[in-house]
């Protein structure tokens, strides 16, 4: 998917939003194992207490 976008997307031309992009990119594909599974963890934490906060409120009628 990473290479259709970069390379047949046009994501390879001189614009530096896209240079910035492409960068971004390269240094989270040279991520360390740990580091990535450490990332993908608190990922995950946040996204359970997102998911936990949403379902224990309480929904309240709106006030006329």
């Amino acid at each position: 998917m990473a290479y259709f976008m970069a390379y047949q997307g046009g994501w390879t031309s001189k614009d530096p939003v896209k240079e910035f992009v492409m960068a971004n990119a390269v240094k989270k594909i040279d991520l360390k194992f740990g580091v990535a599974f450490l990332r993908g963890i608190g990922a995950n934490w946040l996204v359970c207490l997102a998911w936990w906060q949403a379902i224990s409120s309480k929904v309240r009628p709106l006030q006329k």
